[in-house]
């Protein structure tokens, strides 16, 4: 109601609320209300509450690999905004034995995390290794991989084109998440 109405304030207010509370409804619904609520934050440039929006939405008890994507999310804004990337190599730390090892894709998103404090920090061995170990999201055929980056190169460009930034950076991130080379190489 409140993003409907443009009531910008309210919508802060009920959304603190809303990411303080323990139980969380669908991971979908979770995800989008927290995206929403961190970008109007950093558009406010209250960029340590976004990063805190993201952290605490990590907690809540949903699937872990949601919970990781959050985790990513949370690093991003810590590095991208905060300059601290050390604070969000610690946070990525601490959830390292939280992981289930043998699940590729919680490993997976762990280690995009990992890459893009790494990167943040200066740490190229510690980023190269976890790029290493990450590898593309999907097994893909190698031509199939460089078609994908195309489209989501183009995508982007496109919703830059029509001002559409919240579609943009979203498609930024999941190329970010498929391909962890892609932020070693500086293609997000």
């Amino acid at each position: 109601v409140f993003k409907r109405h443009d009531d910008n304030d309210d919508y802060v207010a009920w959304g603190r609320s809303w990411a303080g509370l323990k139980d969380a409804p669908s991971e979908r619904m979770l995800f989008d209300e927290v995206f929403d609520l961190a970008r109007l934050l950093e558009l406010r440039k209250q960029y340590r509450e976004a990063a805190a929006v993201y952290r605490a939405a990590a907690g809540k008890p949903i699937g872990m690999e949601m919970r990781l994507n959050l985790l990513r999310y949370f690093a991003i804004t810590s590095c991208d905004y905060l300059d601290d990337a050390a604070g969000a190599m610690k946070e990525i730390g601490g959830w390292e034995k939280r992981v289930n090892e043998a699940n590729h894709q919680q490993m997976h998103t762990l280690l995009t995390a990992k890459v893009y404090a790494a990167v943040a920090l200066g740490d190229g061995k510690a980023a190269q290794a976890a790029m290493d170990a990450a590898g593309p999201r999907r097994n893909l055929a190698y031509n199939e991989q460089e078609i994908r980056q195309g489209v989501l190169a183009r995508n982007i460009e496109n919703y830059l084109r029509t001002k559409d930034f919240d579609t943009a950076t979203k498609l930024l991130n999941e190329w970010e998440l498929d391909y962890p080379a892609a932020i070693w190489d500086g293609f997000t």
